[in-house]
């Protein structure tokens, strides 16, 4: 879900002046598609797309609408599902979810009164 089109409180977010781009969308393709030449291009990079990370995270923070909110919170899980998947399993803290599974967690919570 694009919450640019649907939400007017999110199309009024703008980028930091330091992108140099009038849009959020124009700051953000600039900020992917650029390749620095050299280490104080890249530094330089790093920290423009800092500056546009920031200035993102202060307007959401301060966006109320229950549809904004709730949309921010599912793609929070939806960020830490895909670490968790890309993170490899013997780096996971915890019991991984094969074994979970194995030792049927929850089976009898949901089997309670099923015949």
């Amino acid at each position: 879900m694009d919450l640019l089109p649907s939400v007017p409180a999110v199309r009024q977010l703008r980028p930091p002046e330091s992108c140099g781009a009038p849009s959020v969308t124009e700051c953000l393709v600039k900020l992917r598609v650029a390749a620095p030449d050299d280490l104080d291009q890249t530094q330089a990079l790093f920290s423009r797309r800092a500056q546009f990370i920031d200035a993102m995270n202060h307007q959401f923070g301060e966006l109320q609408g229950a549809l904004t909110r709730n949309y921010m919170a599912c793609r929070a899980v939806i960020g830490a599902k895909i670490d968790f998947d890309l993170t490899p399993k013997d780096l996971r803290p915890g019991m991984d979810e094969d074994k979970r599974r194995a030792r049927d967690f929850f089976r009898s919570e949901a089997s309670i009164g099923m015949q």
